[in-house]
């Protein structure tokens, strides 16, 4: 039987990183001004009458950030190899664990439109827990291979 490989190319990860950092920039700008940019929707009515300016930004922000995420998880490495393979699927279960503990906690701390909130950034961690694991666990396995030569 054949086995099939999932993962992108190793380029994808250079586009998810550019499609990350400027993302997850604007969605953390959003939230410090509290999405309320009503000055900023007054400019662009002048110019796109109508358009839901704040909420354009915050889909660009939070699905720009999750493709992002997923580019750059999903990519290959320039030698995959099977310990590679068994660093993904440690640092997804890592990320399964703690993002199933994240919903638990969130379901029993947050009520109402909290937790809907709550819910919307339960979409980025579970990716974002992958690949914070599976990066750490790389440059530990890189450092090692150092070490010992």
């Amino acid at each position: 039987m054949m086995k099939k490989d999932l993962l992108l190319p190793h380029g994808c990860r250079k586009i998810g990183w550019a499609m990350l950092i400027p993302a997850a920039a604007l969605g953390f700008a959003l939230k410090l001004a509290d999405f309320d940019l009503e000055w900023l929707a007054a400019a662009f009515d002048r110019w796109l009458p109508g358009m839901p300016i704040i909420e354009t930004l915050n889909n660009v922000a939070l699905i720009g950030t999750l493709a992002g995420l997923l580019l750059v998880a999903c990519s290959r490495e320039r030698v995959e190899d099977e310990m590679i393979g068994r660093m993904r699927l440690n640092a997804l279960l890592v990320a399964l664990y703690a993002n199933s503990a994240y919903i638990v906690a969130a379901a029993l701390t947050t009520y109402g439109f909290k937790f809907f909130n709550v819910m919307v950034y339960n979409l980025l961690t579970l990716p974002a827990i992958f690949l914070a694991v599976y990066r750490w666990q790389l440059w530990q396995a890189r450092k090692e291979a150092v070490d010992e030569e």
